[in-house]
């Protein structure tokens, strides 16, 4: 769809969500416009996204104004230690130049846009996006609202309820060890990157319940010996993948 669209900017709203404002598209536009950034920025609310949660809040303020490559992608996943995100890794809550979202999508390779993409693409995704642009700006209004299972009746929605948890973290799973893989192999072989395929392994992965998710346990062992091969990951993180892995031979 990106690749076909015609237009100066890009959104992304999913089929089940809906924008919070009539000006959101006069008012993301006219800042594109003045101040020609490659990417902006709004908050979000999730209203009901199972029946029993209460509406919470999606918002990402920076301590400066305006970030810029490769600040961008620390930023997002990693703050040298600090496990706080400062920008969201959501697609939908940003408006993007139109060429350089499709100068990303051109950069991946096909065997990996329909094998690691199709659960959350919107990890990987904006992560590449990061890469290839110049600034981010950021501002403080909810121009969009995630409205899941708004119309279904709470009292007969237990057993859906429950399935949905259930599938939701499995998929969350996946989408976890395909970035986290996905950084490792297909990032530059430079220690930047690979400190931030470190810490999103230990966060996402390692120290996540994602760990004890049978349905990509498989595949997790093959990523944690992956980051064993690799000569930039630190060494905290080694002894935690040889935890994982009961080889208490080794000692970090």
């Amino acid at each position: 769809g990106v690749l076909k669209s015609t237009g100066k900017y890009v959104m992304i709203l999913d089929q089940d969500d809906m924008y919070t404002q009539k000006d959101v598209f006069s008012t993301l536009y006219n800042y594109m416009e003045e101040q020609n950034y490659d990417i902006l920025g709004f908050s979000a609310i999730f209203t009901n996204k199972f029946p029993f949660d209460k509406p919470r809040y999606v918002h990402y303020y920076f301590e400066k104004p305006i970030l810029h490559h490769p600040e961008l992608s620390r930023q997002m996943y990693a703050q040298y230690g600090k496990s706080v995100r400062k920008v969201g890794w959501y697609i939908w809550n940003f408006i993007f130049k139109n060429d350089l979202f499709k100068r990303t999508i051109n950069q991946i390779d096909e065997k990996i846009l329909n094998t690691k993409m199709n659960k959350h693409e919107d990890i990987i995704l904006f992560f590449l996006i990061t890469r290839n642009a110049n600034n981010l700006k950021q501002i403080r209004r909810i121009f969009y609202s995630q409205n899941h299972f708004k119309n279904l009746n709470k009292n007969k929605f237990s057993e859906k309820y429950i399935n949905e948890r259930r599938n939701n973290n499995d998929t969350n799973c996946l989408s976890n060890i395909n970035l986290i893989e996905f950084l490792l192999k297909y990032t530059k072989d430079e220690i930047d990157d690979k400190r931030i395929a470190s810490y999103v392994l230990k966060e996402y992965y390692l120290n996540n319940d994602c760990r004890n998710c049978d349905f990509i346990r498989e595949r997790g062992i093959f990523v944690c010996n992956l980051f064993l091969e690799n000569k930039y990951i630190e060494d905290d993180v080694k002894g935690q993948i040889y935890k994982f892995l009961n080889k208490t031979d080794k000692i970090y």
